[in-house]
């Protein structure tokens, strides 16, 4: 199969090649015809006038952007991002912005405002994708080289959004070039890309298809004389069609398949976890969208997708294995219509539908630990169910100019319920509003309130749980001022108050017998947002968050697990010799809390021993910093400098800091041992457009 998806690029791509080259030589061949070059150009303009009467239109129902904090981050951030790292992967850009944060080099989570993960969900082309990760969490799913436009919400997410407590990532790739063919090549330290599009119809329907893959996982498995150890490997293939139907209605057709494994028993790449450790995943996404302009007021969207997803995981404790296996076949409906009265007034509204059905079969659960409170661990020893159930909704939100070009206020109002009996607390009313005040100068004021909720996982098991959906009201202020074409400067303070979260019931062994909602907390801080925009060769950009975040459950007020006080990165870029640029980031955030273990004693029903804590979450690691440096080329390296493109070289972590991702202990916790991130790694890379 992997042999005809590159013997199938490889053929379209020479078909690719031989069109450019057939068109441009007809063009060299009749340049003395005059009649002919100038249909050509009037061709060629028309084109381009009918691509900006389509931006023209699907802008004209865009979203203002509200009275939240919203960054939004274009194609050539990821590209740059991406070179200061071993494997491209999103967060690289997402991690920069202020009221962002990660747990480091091998994991892929992100923390918006002292939030958990999970609280915050990724969109892929309006396609929610609740588990965007690959390699069992260390490395993002999404492919950063064909994102267009990112909008990343820390506060004011819109109504029209799923249901999540603390931000959007939402996520816009590239459709396929309906007028040239195309074909792009990447290499970075980890993996290779391949990229073909171009029109299937010239100016009415397209096509892109993209390929990933590993290689430096054949390389280590070379070099290592045990064949039982696998780097992480991954395969990702995805295409995309763009037809317009008619004047009026566009088709938006997307595939993406992912796979990939490891098997290692590496403790710091293994975040923590002592012994073997393999993890297998096999992900496809399918997604079809129907577009209609109704005139110049009304637009439609009718979205229909599903999901496929089964993900292995298999762990060595001791002398036996824990195994867990779990299965997600999610597909949904969607509905949007957005009616624009005139320029100041855009009101949107949609309905919802999705069947969620999960499967999980597993193994000795009760001896896999839990990372965040040692000691604690499931009282069951295996976990089989298959589930489904069924999550309507309905929203509706109103952009209104209140003074022209000064005043502007937006409301919504979310709505969503779970059908099934056994879970009747499943609902949420979501109302949020937000004010915008913009000056003169370039000033702009952001005031926004609103309720967000999210169904935790924890609601299907074996069997359902009753519980009610978690719950945050967020309280926003910020100012920010645009500097034309010289800089911007943001300034937020921020306030999320939780109640209704999970909390777990432990019995005197330390065991999870089941779930409440008997837990709240907060977060509370101040952001600062600076760029400097490209001139006189240089441009920066620096973000500074300070932040507390806390819970208060029966064991009473503690810090949260991702609550770092200070959160601070720089980058910046300087360009030092024709078609030569030096590129600089250093990422700084002090350390998360952690339990320590101040001793231990035997207990046979956990096979080991239970820890006796030090007051909860009242350690912190030590503070994180990474500096990473490295020169880059506007052009390919040889044989490929005649083509477009770049290349790079560099270090990461070049100062070779000793950070530290959290601590484990041995069998009877006499001996902690810690678990370090990336030392000092070589990077280069090299991108080449045909």
């Amino acid at each position: 199969m992997n042999r005809l998806v590159f013997l199938y690029i490889f053929l379209f791509s020479a078909v690719s090649f031989s069109v450019t080259s057939n068109h441009t030589h007809f063009l060299n061949s009749r340049g003395t015809n005059l009649k002919e070059v100038v249909k050509a150009v009037v061709r060629d303009n028309l084109e381009v006038l009918e691509q900006v009467k389509d931006e023209s239109k699907q802008s004209s129902f865009s979203s203002s952007g509200g009275a939240g904090s919203v960054y939004s981050i274009g194609a050539e951030d990821y590209k740059e991002k991406n070179r200061l790292t071993v494997f491209p992967d999103v967060k690289m850009a997402h991690r920069e912005l202020p009221g962002v944060s990660d747990a480091g080099d091998y994991d892929a989570s992100l923390y918006f405002r002292g939030g958990r993960p999970y609280e915050t969900i990724t969109m892929v082309n309006g396609q929610p994708v609740y588990e965007a990760f690959v390699f069992d969490g260390k490395g993002s799913l999404v492919n950063p080289n064909l994102i267009k436009e990112t909008k990343l919400y820390t506060s004011g997410i819109p109504v029209c959004y799923p249901d999540a407590l603390s931000g959007v990532i939402d996520i816009e790739e590239r459709e396929g070039d309906k007028y040239q063919y195309r074909m792009e090549s990447g290499q970075s330290l980890s993996d290779l890309q391949f990229v073909v599009e171009g029109p299937i119809l010239r100016g009415k329907s397209s096509f892109l298809i993209s390929l990933r893959r590993t290689y430096y996982d054949y390389l280590l498995q070379a070099m290592n004389q045990s064949a039982n150890r696998i780097a992480p490997h991954l395969e990702n293939y995805g295409q995309k069609f763009f037809m317009k139907l008619s004047s009026e209605q566009e088709l938006f057709i997307d595939f993406k398949t992912y796979y990939d494994f490891y098997k290692i028993g590496n403790k710091d790449f293994n975040l923590g976890q002592s012994g073997e450790h393999s993890s297998v995943s096999r992900r496809n996404f399918f997604q079809t969208k129907l577009s209609s302009y109704w005139g110049d007021k009304l637009k439609t969207d009718f979205i229909v997708g599903m999901e496929n997803t089964t993900i292995s995981r298999d762990s060595l404790v001791g002398s036996d294995w824990v195994s867990e296996r779990l299965r997600q076949e999610p597909y949904y409906i969607k509905t949007d219509l957005q009616y624009k009265e005139n320029k100041d007034n855009l009101i949107s509204s949609g309905l919802f539908y999705r069947q969620e059905r999960t499967g999980k079969e597993s193994n000795n659960l009760h001896l896999l630990g839990n990372y965040s409170y040692p000691g604690i661990a499931q009282a069951v020893s295996s976990e089989d169910y298959n589930k489904a159930y069924s999550l309507y909704g309905a929203y509706i939100q109103n952009e209104q100019t209140l003074v022209p070009d000064k005043l502007f206020l937006d409301a919504g109002l979310r709505y969503s319920f779970i059908t099934d009996t056994a879970l009747s607390n499943s609902k949420s009313f979501q109302p949020r509003v937000g004010l915008k005040v913009i000056n003169d100068e370039g000033g702009t004021l952001k005031l926004s309130v609103g309720k967000y909720a999210q169904y935790s996982p924890k609601i299907v098991s074996a069997e359902y749980l009753d519980l009610f959906p978690e719950e945050a009201i967020q309280y926003n202020l910020g100012i920010e001022h645009n500097f034309g074409t010289v800089a911007e400067f943001s300034f937020s303070l921020f306030q999320k108050n939780y109640n209704s979260l999970i909390s777990e019931q432990i019995n005197n062994q330390g065991m999870i017998t089941g779930y409440d909602n008997n837990k709240s907390g907060a977060a509370t801080g101040l952001e600062l947002l600076f760029k400097k925009k490209k001139s006189d060769g240089w441009k920066a950009m620096m973000a500074y968050t300070n932040q507390e975040a806390y819970y208060i459950d029966a064991r009473g007020k503690y810090p949260s697990q991702h609550d770092q006080k200070d959160t601070f990165s720089i980058s910046s870029e300087w360009d030092i010799f024709k078609d030569w640029s030096l590129a600089l980031d250093w990422q700084y955030h002090t350390g998360r809390p952690y339990t320590d273990i101040t001793g231990a004693t035997s207990a046979n029903a956990r096979i080991g021993y239970l820890d006796n804590l030090a007051k909860l979450n009242q350690s912190r690691l030590p503070n994180y910093s990474n500096i990473t440096l490295i020169i880059q080329h506007k052009k390919p390296i040889w044989p490929f400098d005649g083509f477009a493109g770049y290349s790079y070289m560099g270090v990461a972590n070049i100062l070779n800091a000793d950070n530290i991702y959290g601590y484990v202990w041995s069998d009877d916790y006499s001996v902690k041992t810690s678990v370090k991130m990336m030392p000092m790694t070589p990077l280069f890379g090299v991108s080449v457009k045909f």
